[in-house]
């Protein structure tokens, strides 16, 4: 039996496994809110598999299987090939297609063989032409291209009859089974042993020597070694020193147009003769005195009362601290308004002592009743 979601596929799929004599069963696939920018496409197939598998070997009639043969991709389905094999001593083969075969499946499988993927007529040859130079051009700027990345430029960048990352996937999966577009292995330097997939051009393609410009692959130089560790200093302290040179300048240059625009500015106040230019002149005073003051005594820009600025009782100073450190004056004065009634209060006053002795549980429960 073949399993698959068959309104999603082409159409002359359903037609080999029919003419196989192969029973189709349908999984539909769930389309589950990954939040409010995109949706996630859950696969099902290998659920159904796994539950195929556990009804054939816990059947009641019919004969018992000695081997079990799965066609499949999907690394995921490697527990089930172990668990099969260890627990029911059953024969696993495990079929995988050329260019995508999980080396997960093959290392737990009795064995594994690959089936050759010949090339197939594409169907929408206008999108197949419309795609051969954008993917020239996306090879021109990036050195390795994912699947993904293509997908959204594809929807960006081309003119389709329908905008989507699924009629997207559908042209890309037919470049792929027409031989246009083909996965590679790259082993990633960054982690070694380790590979990634990306997605590359076919030059030798017929689509491409229909549709493409002809031109070779280009070639990404690769980033240059790393170099030793005082040519590096060397090379960082001078990329600072022209850092600090920079802003040397930029600060200058910015002091100079405002000295610029102030001279500007006086002399059009004068050549108006009024008197706003002295106006203003007075209120730039006046801030600076205001703000030179404020400086002077910590900070405070008003005068203080003394009980205010005193804080509680000559205690010690809290409070966040600047600079010269002196304490801040918003603290200071927001502690001193925090409880205006410790200056109602008078020290000398004393409090009454209660002790546990004075208090009347019956009093309380009573009092309670008769709210």
């Amino acid at each position: 039996m073949a399993l698959a979601d068959w309104d999603d596929v082409p159409s002359y799929y359903p037609e080999g496994f029919e003419e196989a004599e192969v029973e189709r069963v349908q999984v539909t696939r769930e389309r589950l809110s990954g939040g409010r920018r995109r949706e996630i496409v859950r696969d099902l197939v290998p659920f159904e598999l796994s539950a195929q598998v556990i009804e054939l070997l816990f059947r009641d009639d019919g004969p018992e299987a000695d081997l079990l043969l799965i066609a499949t991709a999907d690394p995921a389905l490697a527990r089930l090939v172990g668990l099969v094999r260890a627990k029911f001593q059953k024969q696993v083969i495990v079929l995988g297609v050329e260019g995508a075969q999980a080396e997960a499946l093959s290392e737990v499988a009795s064995a594994a063989e690959v089936i050759p993927m010949p090339p197939v007529e594409p169907t929408d040859l206008e999108g197949i032409e419309k795609l051969v130079p954008l993917l020239e051009s996306l090879e021109q700027r990036k050195r390795y291209l994912n699947f993904k990345y293509i997908r959204e430029t594809t929807v960006r960048k081309l003119d389709f009859p329908e905008r989507s990352f699924e009629a997207a996937e559908r042209l890309l999966s037919e470049a792929i089974a027409c031989g246009l577009l083909e996965k590679r292995k790259i082993e990633d330097k960054y982690k070694p042993g380790e590979h990634f997939t990306a997605y590359a051009l076919n030059r030798e393609s017929e689509w491409f020597e229909r549709y493409g410009s002809g031109e070779p692959a280009p070639v990404h130089d690769d980033p240059p070694e790393e170099a030793p560790k005082k040519a590096r200093k060397e090379r960082a302290a001078s990329n600072g020193g022209d850092r600090e040179r920079g802003d040397r300048d930029r600060d200058r240059d910015r002091d100079r147009d405002r000295d610029r625009d102030r001279d500007r500015d006086r002399d059009r106040d004068r050549d108006r003769g009024n008197d706003e230019g002295d106006e203003k002149r007075g209120k730039r005073r006046r801030r600076r005195r205001r703000k030179k003051s404020g400086a002077s005594n910590g900070g405070a820009n008003e005068p203080m009362p003394d009980k205010l600025a005193d804080g509680s009782g000559g205690k010690k100073k809290r409070g966040r601290r600047r600079k010269g450190g002196n304490v801040h004056n918003q603290d200071r004065v927001g502690r001193a308004y925090e409880a205006p009634s410790r200056f109602l209060m008078d020290p000398t006053d004393d409090l009454p002592a209660v002790s546990d002795e004075d208090i009347s549980e019956e009093k309380i429960l009573r009092g309670l009743e008769n709210l």
